[in-house]
């Protein structure tokens, strides 16, 4: 089978995970934990609707391209470069599908699929965490020093400026059941965020760089994924343009996905 189903096929998907939006993040770290959870979503995924150009950048695999269509409910990915040039991805909710070059098929992905490699179809069939996670402050305190994964030089420690947002899916069919969001305590933003899996163990993390204003929107335009097994190497997601307005509601579907 090709290698597109399996920890290959994952990466690809994670560019479709941050959409556009404006930020409501001030102050939000002293709020409610849905205020704060809303807040994260907002600035993370957004909820507008529109084109971005993205690149993921690994020491493995060099640079990816991509062209990411993206509605709150949905995404389509065409690559534009990279091992996996010309396959297209199609997301809706927690169902991912994969359509090769020069083929006529169209393939789901498993659940365990969608999880596999630093940056994953997992993080994006389900990239909006309110609906599915219930929020709560964990009083433990915040991870200090630089995060392992990062370059040098990037966004300064997580210290005690920080909280941390505990997030419990609400079924046992999220392939998370439990994400810690690390929130800066003035702005509402994320800084990082650590991946369960149900049996408790730490699968994967997650660092946010700042927002920035890209295509007149607030939005993180760099993450950085990280596995816990492997801590010295990191797989860049990076927003490199957004286009606004609506795409095709057929490109959203599994029959136009197909043509």
């Amino acid at each position: 089978m090709h290698d597109m189903t399996s920890s290959g096929i994952a990466r690809l998907a994670m560019a479709a995970m941050i959409a556009a939006g404006p930020a409501h993040g001030a102050g939000i770290a002293a709020s409610d934990p849905a205020a704060a959870l809303a807040a994260i979503d907002q600035v993370r995924v957004g909820s507008g609707a529109g084109q971005l150009r993205i690149r993921l950048t690994s020491a493995k695999w060099g640079a990816e391209d991509m062209r990411v269509c993206i509605r709150r409910d949905a995404a389509e990915i065409d690559v534009l470069s990279g091992r996996y040039a010309s396959e297209r991805v199609l997301m809706q909710g927690e169902n991912v599908w994969v359509r090769m070059p020069h083929s006529s098929r169209t393939i789901a992905i498993t659940p365990i699929e969608r999880i596999l490699g630093q940056a994953s179809y997992g993080d994006l069939a389900r990239s909006h965490w309110v609906g599915s996670y219930t929020p709560s402050w964990n009083p433990v305190a915040a991870e200090k020093g630089r995060p392992q994964g990062r370059p040098q030089g990037d966004r300064g420690a997580v210290d005690r400026d920080a909280m941390v947002l505990d997030l419990r899916a609400t079924t046992t069919h999220r392939a998370y059941q439990r994400i810690a969001v690390t929130v800066d305590r003035k702005t509402g933003w994320p800084i990082a965020a650590r991946f369960y899996l149900g049996s408790g163990k730490l699968f994967k993390l997650a660092r946010y760089g700042r927002p920035t204003t890209l295509g007149g929107r607030l939005l993180i335009v760099q993450t950085w994924f990280v596995d816990p097994a492997d801590p010295g190497t990191a797989t860049l997601l990076e927003i490199r343009r957004v286009d606004p307005g609506p795409c095709p509601a057929g490109r959203f579907t599994v029959d136009g996905f197909a043509e």
